[in-house]
C-alpha cells in the first residue's frame, strides 16, 4: 500500500556532506590530483614500505598475482581470471587501490558495502511496493508479461511505462524500475556511497553524476538473458565513461539468475572479438585479454561495481525467490557513452552529484512498505 514516509532524513543531519576519500573539485591539497582516466597500479610491497592506503586494498584482492598487476595484458590459455572480492573496510580506506581492481578487471565485488539488515530489508520492501504500484499504472498485475504495453492501452498506461520501467533484455518477468529518492532508499545510497563513493570519483572525477537510478527485479521464470555491454567502446575513448554500482537486497544464490560478468572484457580487443562472434552472446568463452564468466554470488548488503563496457548478462532465475538489485550508474560529467539505457526519472536528470550526497533528497518521494 501507499504509505507516507514513517521517517525522514534529515539532509543536514543525517547525510555527509562529504563522501569518505573524496575530494571535491578545485579543494586544496598537496597531492597531485589523480588522472580520472589512468590505469592506476597496485604495487605490493612490506606492510613497513607501503606508503597511502595502498596495501590495505591490495592485501585483500583474494590472487598475489592480480594484487601485482593492474595493467591489462594478455593471458595464457590456463589462466584463469576470478571475479575479485574486497572488504568495505578496505575500500573505504584505500578507494584508489579498490578503483585500480575495477579499473583493470571492469567488475569487483565490494563485500557488506552496506551492513545494516534494517536498511536492506526497508530498501527492498519499498521496491516491491513501488513495483506493484507501477504495474497497477500501467494495467498489469505481475511481471509476467513480455512485451511492452498493447494498442488497447491507454494514454496514461502509456505515460506510466515510460515514467516507471526502463529498457530492459527479456522483459518477461524482469523489470527495471526507476527509483524516486525516497527515504528508504536514500538510505541505502548513504551507506552504499559511503563506501564506494570514494572507489568512484578516482575513476569518475568527484563530479560525477548520477545517470541511473533503478531496481533491477527477476522474477522467478526469468530468462537468461544474452551477454552485452551497456556501452559501446568508442574509437579512441578508452577512459570509463559509466560505472554502476548494483546492491543486493538479498543473498543471490545461483538458482536466482546472479549478473554473470567476463572479467576484463571492456577493452577494444576484447569488444571487436565479442562483437565478430555473435555465437558468444550466449556462450561467452574467455580470450587473449578476458576471462571466463564468473558469476556475481552476493549476500544481502554486498555491491558488484561494474564498469558499464564489461560483458555480462542476467541469469536465469529458476528459483522460487525474486532476485531484486538496487543499483546507481554514474558517469563523467558531459560525457554520455553510447548504448546505456539511462534508466533514471526525467526530473532527476543531471541533479546529482557525487561530491553533494547531501543534496540527493526529494521530498516529494512516496515511501511504500509491503
Amino acid at each position: 500500500s501507499r504509505l507516507t514516509s514513517p521517517y525522514r532524513l534529515s539532509a543536514s543531519r543525517d547525510l555527509p556532506s562529504r563522501i569518505p576519500g573524496v575530494r571535491r573539485l578545485g579543494s586544496q591539497s598537496n597531492d597531485p590530483a589523480p588522472s580520472p582516466f589512468a590505469f592506476p597500479e597496485i604495487t605490493v610491497t612490506s606492510a613497513r614500505g607501503a606508503s597511502g592506503g595502498v596495501m590495505a586494498a591490495a592485501q585483500c584482492v583474494d590472487d598475489a598475482e592480480h594484487r601485482a598487476d593492474s595493467q591489462f595484458s594478455p593471458m595464457s590459455s590456463r589462466e584463469t581470471v576470478s571475479l575479485q572480492s574486497l572488504s568495505a573496510s578496505a575500500v573505504r580506506e584505500d578507494p584508489e587501490g579498490a578503483a585500480a581492481v575495477l579499473v583493470r578487471d571492469g567488475a569487483v565485488v565490494v563485500r557488506g558495502a552496506v551492513p545494516t539488515a534494517a536498511i536492506i530489508t526497508a530498501a527492498r520492501e519499498h521496491a516491491g511496493g513501488a513495483l506493484d504500484a507501477a504495474l497497477a499504472e500501467v494495467g498489469e498485475n505481475s511481471t509476467a508479461v513480455a512485451e511492452g504495453l498493447g494498442q488497447a492501452a491507454s494514454g496514461s498506461q502509456l505515460e506510466a511505462d515510460t515514467r516507471w520501467f526502463g529498457n530492459v533484455r527479456d522483459r518477461a518477468h524482469r523489470r527495471d524500475l526507476k527509483l524516486q529518492l525516497a527515504p528508504p532508499v536514500t538510505a541505502a545510497l548513504h551507506d552504499l556511497l559511503g563506501t564506494v563513493g570514494g572507489c568512484l570519483a578516482d575513476i569518475l572525477t568527484p563530479d560525477a553524476v548520477l545517470c541511473e537510478l533503478s531496481a533491477l527485479v527477476a522474477d522467478p521464470g526469468a530468462a537468461a538473458q544474452l551477454f552485452h555491454p551497456d556501452t559501446q567502446m568508442a574509437p579512441g575513448n578508452d577512459y570509463t565513461g559509466l560505472c554502476t554500482a548494483f546492491l543486493a537486497l538479498q543473498d543471490v544464490t545461483g538458482a536466482m539468475g546472479p549478473t554473470e560478468v567476463c572479467p576484463r572484457s571492456h577493452g577494444a580487443e576484447a569488444h571487436a572479438a565479442l562483437s565478430a562472434d555473435l555465437s558468444l552472446a550466449t556462450s561467452p568463452r574467455s580470450g587473449d585479454c578476458w576471462g571466463q564468466v564468473q558469476p556475481a554470488l552476493l549476500s544481502a548488503g554486498d555491491v558488484l561495481l561494474m564498469d558499464s563496457r564489461v560483458w555480462h548478462r542476467g541469469g536465469a532465475n529458476v528459483s522460487d525467490q525474486r532476485r531484486v538489485l538496487l543499483y546507481i550508474t554514474m558517469g563523467v560529467p558531459g560525457n554520455a557513452p553510447l548504448g546505456s539505457t539511462y534508466s533514471l526519472l526525467d526530473e532527476y536528470t543531471g541533479r546529482f552529484r557525487l561530491s553533494r550526497l547531501e543534496r540527493w533528497v526529494d521530498q516529494t518521494a512516496i515511501t511504500y512498505r509491503t
